[in-house]
């Protein structure tokens, strides 16, 4: 997630280290190394109940009651849907999950929380296709995705940025608490003082490699989604401030000030990312659509609706899934489901 990489570039600004770096990857107690290419995945049987996190026996965030429909919509990316800040009930996808049973109790589909804390789209759809697809039983009928890390590796690798980076041997905390309240308690401070330190390397690289890779993993996807009978919704990288419309509010959030730095280090290429992403939506109409929650985030209280740079707080998550399954309906997007005969 951006957020994680701010902290990690501004702490070893303070320290002269990197949280965890090297074999130190795994600390965090929700994660586990893997042998593809993905290098870690979800622990099964995680718990900690002081945060209201439960990792169930398949390595998904969910509760066991969860699985027994015949079909599943699977929401894939990053800390965002994973739902990092909030309790398992508190997520988008398990809030989805009971919009879904309340508005079609006799449907028989479910939500699946298939997202990992600082995975890439690339990563996330290996994800689907490395345990999601061997785990469950189920129909996949529907897939969402939000992944942001994409732009947060490229700052950190720059010229060694390649397809196969990921956040493994640079993590967060050991405990998945500690790490929310480092993340909430040092992040603001680290930034300025890196920023000053750094100079010349706090600007943007260039994201075209970036781009060109996300075209490819999503022309795979669609590929695979298409021959599968199966539909995909993207959805873009949304930080907390007003990216389509009502600029003028952004001075007035909270954090406005503090977070400039990175609005202004990833702006642009958060915006060339979410054109791809709608851009290969237009391309692609009868598997792939673009469901833009920044239109929505314009129009309510951004301030509320985030604890941070990019997670979302309960009320976001709430405001996510109603307009998720709003989008769904407008698109007739379980008709696949009920074509068949289960």
């Amino acid at each position: 997630m951006i957020l994680e990489a701010g902290l990690q570039i501004h702490y070893r600004g303070k320290t002269g280290t990197w949280f965890f770096s090297g074999n130190r990857a795994f600390e965090a107690g929700y994660t586990k190394p893997v042998s593809d290419r993905r290098k870690y995945s979800l622990r099964e049987n995680y718990r900690d109940e002081k945060i209201g996190l439960h990792i169930d026996g398949k390595g998904f965030r969910r509760n066991e009651q969860e699985t027994r429909a015949q079909a599943v919509l699977v929401a894939l990316g990053d800390s965002v849907p994973f739902g990092a800040g909030v309790a398992d009930k508190d997520t988008y996808p398990s809030r989805l999950n009971r919009l879904l049973a309340e508005k079609f109790p006799g449907e028989n589909i479910s939500v699946l929380n298939a997202g990992v804390p600082s995975y890439n789209l690339r990563q996330s759809f290996d994800r689907l296709d490395f345990e999601v697809r061997k785990k469950i039983s189920q129909r996949i009928v529907l897939v969402t995705i939000q992944a942001a890390n994409d732009i947060s590796l490229l700052t950190h690798y720059r010229d060694c940025w390649s397809p196969d980076v990921t956040w493994a041997d640079v993590r967060f905390p050991s405990s998945p608490a500690r790490s929310q309240l480092i993340l909430g308690q040092s992040f603001l401070a680290l930034l300025e003082k890196r920023k000053k330190k750094e100079g010349e390397n706090h600007k943007p690289y260039p994201d075209g490699a970036v781009l060109d890779n996300l075209r490819q993993v999503l022309a795979v996807a669609g590929d695979a989604a298409a021959s599968k009978g199966s539909r995909i919704i993207l959805m873009p990288i949304d930080p907390f401030y007003y990216q389509l419309s009502r600029q003028d509010k952004n001075p007035a959030l909270p954090g406005w000030r503090d977070y400039r730095g990175y609005v202004e280090l990833w702006g642009g290429t958060i915006d060339r990312i979410n054109q791809t992403l709608n851009d290969f939506a237009l391309k692609n109409k009868n598997t792939i659509f673009f469901f833009d929650t920044r239109s929505i985030m314009d129009e309510r209280d951004r301030a509320r609706a985030y604890i941070d740079f990019i997670h979302l707080s309960p009320q976001g998550n709430q405001i996510v899934a109603e307009n998720l399954l709003a989008f769904i309906i407008k698109n007739r997007l379980l008709e696949i489901h009920r074509e068949k005969d289960f």
